[in-house]
């Protein structure tokens, strides 16, 4: 983002106005103590207003940077695959939170902690303007209608987990100007090596980015790599309002549904298997397949039990359990579930091919 740091001046009129605002509460108290008080606050408004434009005047990489740093979440939450309201819980870093490789500098902005997930906000800038290609994707969706998003190599260290993570991640955002990406990604706590442990109200959590990247039509386009984007900080962990409905109705196969834990991000479908409980004929797993709709009728599409809370309608979930005796037969069900049918056609269509169905209520 490109400012003329002439435009940077003190705000006389405001400055004016928080002196005589306060100027009147003097003269209607009369008492010389209070005074001093109130004369000193706006001495000291002054000498913070000046001090900040000296401070911009002084480091045009700040100035630029202002409106960015403390403010990502608000930019890019709604992008996010889990979305919601990431900002009000975030805690924002400092300018320290910077480090530069390959002429691309990556500035870690805001971090959001809970006992699901660890999201954080970051601005990537490059010296020279980012290619046409990487514009294009880097942000917006693609032909096939799938989310364009960045993605890092990266290793993570987080004190109580006591082990190194090397793994991958995917930044989700948007362009600001020919020069800086915005965007966030996700560390999901319900995955290894974090999903059996308690995460800790504060920890420690080192981050080395190696490689950043997008996708095009044609393969891999790199943006840079490097060793020098490492960061350390410590985290608080938010708490927020989690809900578990507890369920525990299993499918002929043997198949649980235990629970439902409902964030205002995500909710987790936790699954066990009881052989016990399964029906004569469905011995085998694979011999059902299932689909989940929501309250409206929308199908849900969940990523090993999870999906984002934001998309869908959870007064109640209704799974559907089909006889699937091979593959052919589970890919003609999906082939006619992915028709794009309306909520009620697709609800009556289930309906009709269903052995089982679980009810859940969610209110």
């Amino acid at each position: 983002m490109r400012i003329d740091l002439n435009d940077i001046k003190v705000p006389t009129e405001k400055l004016d106005a928080i002196v005589s605002e306060n100027m009147d509460t003097i003269r209607i108290s009369h008492k010389r103590k209070q005074f001093h008080k109130i004369a000193g606050r706006c001495a000291a408004i002054v000498v913070c207003i000046v001090m900040l434009s000296v401070v911009l005047i002084s480091n045009p990489a700040l100035a630029e940077k202002l409106p960015l740093i403390g403010n990502i979440f608000s930019r890019v939450q709604d992008e996010q695959i889990y979305s919601g309201d990431y900002a009000s819980i975030a805690d924002s870093l400092d300018e320290t939170q910077s480090a530069k490789s390959d002429g691309i500098t990556v500035t870690l902005s805001e971090i959001s902690c809970t006992d699901t997930a660890l999201n954080a906000a970051v601005i990537i800038e490059s010296e020279e303007a980012f290619s046409e290609e990487f514009q294009k994707n880097s942000q917006g969706t693609n032909e096939n209608g799938y989310a364009n998003r960045l993605t890092m190599e990266f290793e993570q260290t987080m004190d109580f987990a006591g082990i190194k993570d090397e793994t991958s991640g995917h930044i989700t955002g948007h362009m600001e100007d020919d020069h800086t990406f915005v965007g966030a990604f996700r560390i999901d706590f319900s995955l290894y090596p974090y999903g059996e442990l308690e995460i800790p109200d504060s920890f420690t959590w080192d981050l080395k980015i190696h490689s950043i990247r997008c996708l095009d039509e044609t393969g891999v386009v790199f943006l840079a790599e490097g060793d020098n984007w490492e960061f350390s900080n410590v985290v608080e962990k938010t708490e927020i309002d989690i809900r578990t409905v507890e369920v525990n109705q299993a499918a002929p196969n043997g198949m649980v549904i235990t629970d439902i834990t409902i964030s205002p991000y995500e909710a987790i479908i936790n699954i066990s298997y009881d052989e016990t409980l399964i029906q004569p004929g469905y011995e085998d797993v694979s011999s059902l397949q299932s689909v989940m709709l929501d309250g409206s009728g929308k199908e849900i599409t969940d990523k090993v039990g999870m999906f984002p809370t934001q998309d869908y309608d959870l007064s109640n979930i209704t799974v559907y359990y089909m006889s699937t005796p091979t593959d052919e037969a589970w890919m003609a069900i999906q082939d006619r579930v992915n028709l794009g049918d309306t909520e009620e056609t697709l609800r009556e269509y289930l309906e009709g091919i269903a052995v089982y169905k679980i009810e859940i209520p969610l209110e």
